[in-house]
This record gives C-alpha cells, sequence and structure tokens, in this order.
C-alpha cells in the first residue's frame, strides 16, 4: 500500500490541507491510526470544500492507508474508491494511479478479482510510458485473470510483461518468471513450476539485489511448502530472512519469519519454530500491525501448550486477545479464547477454566460462529461434569451436538459423542455404557469419512476418562474390559 503527500499548491487553504496530510501520516507512521485517518479525513474535507480536488484525492489516498494499517479493509477500500473518482474529476493522472494501484491490492486481497482486473485495465493505460510499472500492471492482471481461472488470457498478460522487462533490461524478468511458475502450480504442473522458479533464482544477482534474491527464495519457500516438502521450504524460508535482515524489510522478514515457523513446527521443530515467531514478534509491534501480533503470539501460544511444565501459553493467550481487541478482529477471540480455556483445564487451572468460557459465549453473542459454539459447549460440558453439576454437562453436550448438526458439521458431532463418554463416567454409569459410548462416537467418524481423526479424539477422551474418572474406566478401548471379580 501506498501513501500520497501533497506539496504543490500555495493557497491558505491548500497548506490547511497540506498541514493535516503531514500530521496524519506521522500519526500513522507512529502506530496512532485512528488519529491518522481523523487528520485525513479533515484534509479530505478542507480540500473538497475549497474545490482542491487533486488534494482531496491524495487524501483520500492517505486515508485509505491508514484503514488498511488499522485493518479496516472494506473502509480502506470504500476511501481508495473515493481517491479515484476525485483524481479522475481533478483530472490528476498521478494520483490516480495511486488510488487504482491500492485499490487493486485491496480488491485482490478481499478475493475481489473481477474487480481488481476492472481496476487493472484502467491502470494498464496510465502506465504505459513506464516499463517497470507497465510489466507490474501486466502480472498484476495476469495474477487476477489466474485467480478467475482464465490461464490463457493470464499468459497473454504474461507475454507482454516478458517482451517489455526483455526490452527495457534489467531484473523485470523475474517477476515474469516467478507468475509464469505461480501459473503452472496453480494448474497442477509442479515441475515446470520449480523450472521457473528456479530459473528466476539462475537470474537474479544476490550480492546486487539482495530485496529481489529474498523474493525468489520466499517464492521458492512457498512452493515447497505447498507441496509437502517442509525440509527444503525451511532452507528457503531462512535464505529470504537472511536477505530481508540485510534490505532491512521488516514487513517482509516478519511475513517470512512467520510462514518459516509453521514450517519448522509441522516438521516437530518446536523450539525454532518458537524462535522464528519470537523474532516476528517485536517486529511486528513496532510496525502497529495488531492483526498479525495476534495471530503471532496465537501460535506460540498453541505450539506449547502441551508441554505441561511451560506455563508460558496462559501469557500468550491473554496478550494474542488483547491484540485482536486492538485490531478490532473480534470474530477471532471466540476461538481464541476457547483455546485458552481448555489449556487451562488441561492444566488443571478449573476456575480460570470456567472464567474463561463464559468469556467464549460472550464473544460468540458478539460473533457467532457455529463450529466455535459447539465445540465450546462440548469443552462446557466437561468442565460441569467435573463440578460435578451432571444434568447441566448433559445439556451442554446435547447443545454440542445440536449445533454441529445445524451446521452440517460432522467432525464436531463425533467430538460432542466422545466427550459425551467423559460426561457418563462422571456420572458413574457403567463402564460397559461408556466404551459403547465411543465406539459408537468412532463409527460416526468412520461413516463420516474422517476415521482417523475421529479415532485420535475418542482416543484422546478414553485417556481422559482413565485419568479422571477411576480404575474402572481403565482399558476402555482395549480388547475388553477387564471382568468383574468377587472378592467376597
Amino acid at each position: 500500500m501506498t501513501n500520497a503527500n501533497d506539496t504543490h499548491d500555495t493557497t491558505s487553504e491548500s497548506a490547511r490541507a497540506r498541514e493535516l496530510t503531514a500530521r496524519g501520516i506521522d500519526a500513522a507512521r507512529s502506530g496512532d491510526h485512528e488519529a491518522a485517518v481523523g487528520s485525513f479525513t479533515e484534509a479530505e474535507e478542507v480540500a473538497r470544500d475549497n474545490g482542491l480536488l487533486d488534494l482531496a484525492a491524495g487524501a483520500a489516498v492517505n486515508r485509505g492507508w491508514a484503514l488498511w494499517l488499522a485493518g479496516d479493509r472494506d473502509g480502506s477500500t470504500e476511501a481508495y474508491e473515493q481517491a479515484a473518482r476525485l483524481a479522475r474529476e481533478a483530472g490528476d493522472a498521478t494520483r490516480l494511479m495511486l488510488a487504482l494501484g491500492n485499490l487493486g491490492i485491496a480488491h485482490t486481497a478481499a478475493g475481489r478479482h473481477e474487480d481488481a482486473l476492472a481496476v487493472y485495465e484502467e491502470y494498464l493505460p496510465l502506465v504505459a510510458e513506464d516499463p517497470d510499472e507497465a510489466i507490474d500492471a501486466h502480472l498484476n492482471c495476469a495474477t487476477a485473470l489466474v485467480n478467475l481461472g482464465r490461464y490463457e488470457d493470464a499468459n497473454g498478460h504474461l507475454d507482454e510483461a516478458e517482451r517489455i522487462a526483455q526490452d527495457s533490461g534489467g531484473t523485470a524478468i523475474v517477476s515474469v518468471h516467478l507468475n509464469r511458475g505461480a501459473i503452472r502450480e496453480r494448474i497442477g504442473n509442479s515441475d515446470e513450476a520449480f523450472a521457473l522458479y528456479w530459473k528466476a533464482f539462475d537470474t537474479v544477482d544476490e550480492e546486487r539485489e539482495p530485496g529481489l534474491f529474498g523474493t525468489v527464495m520466499l517464492a521458492l519457500a512457498r512452493a515447497y511448502a505447498r507441496s509437502g516438502e517442509d525440509a527444503h521450504a525451511s532452507d528457503c524460508y531462512g535464505e529470504a530472512e537472511r536477505a530481508f535482515r540485510y534490505t532491512e524489510e521488516q514487513d517482509r522478514l516478519a511475513q517470512a519469519l512467520h510462514e518459516h515457523a509453521a514450517a519448522l513446527l509441522r516438521v516437530g521443530l518446536v523450539d525454532q519454530a518458537l524462535d522464528a515467531w519470537r523474532e516476528e514478534e517485536p517486529i511486528l509491534c513496532e510496525m502497529g500491525d495488531h492483526l498479525a501480533l495476534g495471530e503471532c503470539l496465537l501460535q506460540q501460544a498453541l505450539a506449547t501448550r502441551e508441554r505441561m511444565s511451560d506455563f508460558s501459553s496462559d501469557m500468550k493467550f491473554t496478550e494474542a486477545a488483547a491484540a485482536f481487541r486492538r485490531a478490532g478482529a473480534v470474530d477471532r477471540l471466540p476461538e481464541l479464547i476457547q483455546a485458552h480455556a481448555f489449556w487451562l483445564r488441561e492444566h488443571f487451572m478449573d476456575t480460570n477454566a470456567m472464567k474463561r468460557m463464559r468469556e467464549v459465549f460472550e464473544a460468540l453473542a458478539e460473533s457467532p460462529n457455529a463450529a466455535v459454539e459447539s465445540r465450546a459447549h462440548a469443552l462446557h460440558a466437561l468442565m460441569l461434569a467435573d463440578a460435578g453439576d451432571h444434568e447441566a454437562a448433559f445439556g451442554a453436550i446435547d447443545q454440542a451436538e445440536a449445533v454441529a448438526t445445524g451446521a452440517g458439521d460432522a467432525e464436531a458431532i463425533t467430538g460432542a459423542r466422545a466427550r459425551r463418554a467423559y460426561v457418563m463416567a462422571r456420572n458413574g454409569e457403567p463402564a460397559e455404557d461408556v466404551k459403547a459410548q465411543l465406539k459408537g462416537a468412532e463409527a460416526h467418524a468412520d461413516a463420516e469419512g474422517h476415521g482417523r481423526k475421529g479415532a485420535y479424539a475418542v482416543e484422546a477422551v478414553a485417556l481422559e476418562i482413565e485419568e479422571r474418572c477411576g480404575e474402572e474406566y481403565a482399558g476402555l478401548l482395549g480388547s475388553a474390559l477387564p471382568e468383574e471379580v468377587d472378592l467376597g
């Protein structure tokens, strides 16, 4: 996303608009996005009211930029659309280019590929005399077309981008190779895709173009990750990170670290994954990207939650929730708080776990999510059963299964049925009945096509029953239950 500064007009009204714009830019860069939006809005109004449509367009671009930084993607898109309208009316091609370029990014990020394509097609004639911008515009058109499944049309734009790149020289051909590789990968031809990615690699001079080298290595890392080759992906992520540290591209370094950590976690290297997320964390704090910070903190919490002696997850869950609230991402809270409640119960902090469950349902009232709601009711049932309120526990399990059924969530139905067995055991019901309930949940998972996940969930509940509900429930999933022995 690009911001626009305005310095050319000398009238008192334009001076006021420029002063407000400068103030907004300073606020945005310091992380005070609300103040930035206020300054840009006022600058836009001052300029528009005095017929200074070019300055108003610039202020609207800046407003979109600040809203984007604040995580308000819809508001950002509307601001860029307003900026484009004002720039057209003012006949200001420079500000129209800025508005359209950012609007295209916003539409692409939101998955509005038809809208993005229309924007980039309007953008193309404006940059016909600038080879680098024209190449980017053709590549953006190609990306939109690929996302629409129009691969042949996308290749047409790539051909034009390649022609311009070859005529102008330089390194733009690297981006063409990367985009061609993405198309080949998208249609399932991984071998050709990797050949193109490595062709891009061979074209880059690492010492002279470290940022571009990082871009290529990041593309390779993602391709290897998508193909399930996380060890190769990890090597490439490491090279990308080294390049971005050298170029001091903090936003790209944070992105590479986050993805690298996920790849490391998939191959079981938890400590190395945590190191990557911990390096990412202060970068995001400095950038003021609260949404990404929340995700970073949440992943740290989830990565360490199975370590019974590691209580750092408790703090990370809390910090992640605070970051999501600052970002206005209330939709992320129900799942996060439920995960925190689950962790607290596993660590036998039952009072705090129940408090978090109340917060889960409060968050769900603000941001409904059937998948989370079903699982929250099932977890709540376990807590109620532990507290001896068996009637309420059975009621919560009934709710869990009803919500899952209404949402067509077969995995959640399996989970609810498995956890019903725990409530039954807490209620003192016979081991044979508890085992039958578990086996029924497992059979449901097999019938619905998620047998492996279902078996794992059932096994986890069986082990929890054995640990918490008494010796009479030992070996529930063994070949046979222990026979009763008459010692009288």
